[in-house]
């Protein structure tokens, strides 16, 4: 697997940190043969689905699996569902944001971006953090105004991760790698409590398996947001 980026190094970092506390685990393996749905560790009740976004219908997905069966993962208001990898697009004037990276002359550049509610998930040391809004979105940064009112010059790359932790499934987009955990339905259809949708994985994408605490909202919750953290592609 190749990890790109002083973000990618950090959100890394992170997963790891997750597992030692026994919060979350994330385990990668390599790309194969995988059925449609598959046990989640640690909690017997729950299933997880992954695979490549084909469609949205309304708030259900329909993803291909690795194995190339499809699976309609459902949702409903109470979904969790984030998305991630290098959406600068979504940065834009007005947007509540909290910027991670490094500071030099006053200037931020940015490594990690989340944007609308605080995402206690995305936390990586060695960070400057600052929250504010955005003002003068450009392709090339904006500028970050604070609560009191400093305004702090951002830049932002092709290498800066875009987090949307409180995303619509309308958001979502086909060709995002979709990984989600709930409850089985008929015929092979999944009730998602929680689903990350991830734009960095590129083609070979490694099989993530996910691990949780408890059965709790919370314990899924934090599992799939730490999955939609984890930049890295297969090479």
């Amino acid at each position: 697997m190749l990890v790109a980026g002083s973000a990618a190094a950090a959100l890394v970092l992170l997963v790891g940190v997750g597992a030692v506390t026994g919060l979350v685990h994330v385990r990668l393996s390599g790309p194969g043969t995988q059925t449609a749905l598959t046990a989640v560790i640690g909690c017997t009740q729950l299933e997880q689905a992954d695979g490549t976004l084909e469609r949205v219908n309304g708030a259900s997905l329909v993803i291909k699996t690795a194995s190339g069966q499809p699976v309609t993962v459902t949702t409903t208001a109470s979904t969790f569902v984030s998305m991630s990898g290098p959406l600068l697009s979504d940065i834009t004037d007005g947007a509540s944001v909290m910027v991670r990276g490094h500071s030099s002359g006053g200037t931020i550049a940015a490594a990690i971006v989340t944007v609308g509610q605080p995402f206690s998930a995305v936390n990586p040391p060695g960070f400057v953090a600052v929250q504010g809004t955005v003002s003068d979105a450009s392709t090339a940064g904006f500028t970050l105004v604070t609560s009191g009112g400093t305004r702090v010059p951002v830049t932002t790359s092709g290498g800066t991760l875009v987090v949307v932790p409180h995303a619509s499934p309308s958001q979502l987009q086909a060709g995002a790698t979709i990984f989600s955990v709930g409850h089985a339905g008929p015929d092979g259809t999944l009730s998602a409590q929680a689903v990350a949708a991830i734009r960095q994985l590129g083609p070979g994408k490694p099989h993530i398996s996910v691990s949780v605490k408890d059965c709790s909202h919370s314990s899924i919750v934090e599992a799939l947001a730490t999955i939609s953290t984890v930049p890295v592609s297969a090479g």
